[in-house]
């Protein structure tokens, strides 16, 4: 599955384009995003760990039209 666009929606919430998906493949895309991006925080910036007293994740929602 590739993500064919990518665009900031405002403040820290963003919205990634998957032409042709269905709700399993986004749902793989949103793991590998999620997961991805909560290790890069936590091995890259440990301070952010270290004020939240638990390890940074991200949420992610997904819609189908």
């Amino acid at each position: 599955m590739e993500i064919n666009e990518v665009a900031r929606e405002g403040g820290d919430e963003f919205a990634a384009v998957l032409l042709g998906a269905d709700l399993t493949g986004a749902a793989v895309v949103a793991n590998r995003m999620k997961l991805g991006i909560s290790e890069a925080v936590n091995t890259r910036v440990p301070q952010v760990q270290q004020k939240l007293g638990h390890p940074f994740e991200i949420t992610i929602g997904m819609a189908l039209y």
